[in-house]
């Protein structure tokens, strides 16, 4: 699920040995274009414009040879400032999981490509310097700057950005409601299942397929590929994971499987009409 990324650790290490702190803020998700700047707490909005036109440069279009401006640039979160040090996340563009683990803590991002970036301005000049894993794992190594104190303080910040849920917003599901039915899914599991999935981040929903009189319906799908087909009011759903399909009742955050039909627990028909199950089928090919 996670990637042991070591070198990533050496952007979190200068972290913690910086003093000023902000906290964390953001979109969830990172799927909408923030092309306003000045909107991050603790980040002027200048500094945001010129670290901007430093990631163009240095990331997206190095050579210059682009038709790119800053409003193609997007800052997903902002984590604070540290002694002149801004640290800044941009989310990849593909919905996936990926990150690191260190001390039994996992950290993970929901795009594919994520960077955590450190950004200082240098010098008097306005331009700054984008610090990545690769340029400090040597800081890491060379310096024991972090504790156990120091992993977990960072952990918590970590957490306080809420990059997991939202991703269904454009499909109506709100991040909120999300975020409660990871909860309840959660909260559910088996004790011996809490090993492998350490936290509600780590609950991963791959398709939301509507709401329907006070049910949610969700799939969720393994790591094991294998084409799996659910069969629903004479739609086919096919999934290139072994998947199943769960409606979620908002009333008593109870999770119920529906499908594959072997493994039904709800029958869909008790909450679900025709024209319901079409407008399912019909959320189902926007993904396709």
């Amino acid at each position: 699920m996670a990637k042991k990324h070591t070198g990533f650790w050496a952007v979190l290490v200068l972290l913690i040995s910086f003093t000023v702190f902000y906290g964390c803020a953001g979109e969830a998700g990172g799927d909408a274009r923030r092309i306003e700047v000045g909107t991050f707490e603790g980040l002027s909005a200048e500094t945001e414009r010129q670290i901007k036109f430093d990631f163009l440069h240095t990331y997206l279009d190095p050579q210059g040879q682009l038709s790119l401006s800053i409003d193609d640039v997007q800052i997903d979160y902002y984590i604070g400032n540290y002694n002149g040090y801004e640290i800044i996340v941009f989310l990849g563009n593909q919905r996936s999981l990926s990150g690191f683990v260190i001390e039994d803590l996992i950290f993970d991002f929901p795009r594919l490509d994520t960077k955590m970036l450190l950004w200082k301005q240098d010098g008097n000049s306005a331009n700054g310097h984008f610090y990545d894993a690769d340029d400090i794992t040597y800081m890491y190594y060379a310096l024991n700057l972090l504790t156990l104190d120091d992993l977990h303080n960072i952990y918590a910040l970590y957490l306080a950005c809420d990059m997991w849920n939202g991703d269904f917003e454009s499909l109506g599901l709100s991040a909120e409601t999300e975020r409660q039915m990871k909860l309840d899914y959660y909260t559910a599991l088996p004790e011996y299942e809490q090993l492998y999935i350490p936290s509600i981040n780590h609950v991963w929903f791959d398709y939301y397929l509507g709401t329907y009189n006070d049910y949610v319906i969700m799939v969720m799908q393994s790591t094991l590929p294998a084409i799996s087909i659910i069969n629903v009011g004479g739609f086919e759903f096919s999934f290139s994971h072994v998947a199943t399909m769960y409606a979620w009742n908002s009333e008593n955050g109870q999770f119920y499987i529906i499908g594959p039909g072997s493994l039904a627990e709800l029958d869909y028909n008790d909450f679900m009409t025709a024209d319901d199950i079409e407008s399912m089928y019909d959320l189902y090919l926007i993904y396709h």
